[in-house]
């Protein structure tokens, strides 16, 4: 059985730091991985969705949240970072 992995990250499709971040999601394979970005801040998914409205960036930077479960991971700006959390 394969756990799904939701990867929520900050920011637009046209932010560099969120491209960045999603680059990361293209070097290698996560089964049951299911990826989305917040938007704006003031974006109907950050409206309707409570939890994922408190997932906002970090000291400015971009960031990545890895959730499992009911349960997702403080804040992750780096790159490699999330290769690592993702064994990717």
């Amino acid at each position: 059985m394969v756990l799904t992995q939701k990867v929520v990250i900050t920011g637009t499709l046209e932010n560099s730091e969120t491209s960045e971040l999603i680059s990361v999601l293209r070097k290698g394979l996560v089964p049951g991985l299911i990826v989305m970005t917040t938007g704006e801040p003031d974006s109907f998914v950050c409206h309707k969705n409570g939890a994922i409205n408190k997932m906002k960036p970090l000291n400015g930077r971009q960031a990545a949240y890895v959730c499992r479960g009911h349960t997702c991971t403080l804040p992750i700006t780096s790159p490699s970072d999330l290769a690592i959390q993702l064994n990717i």
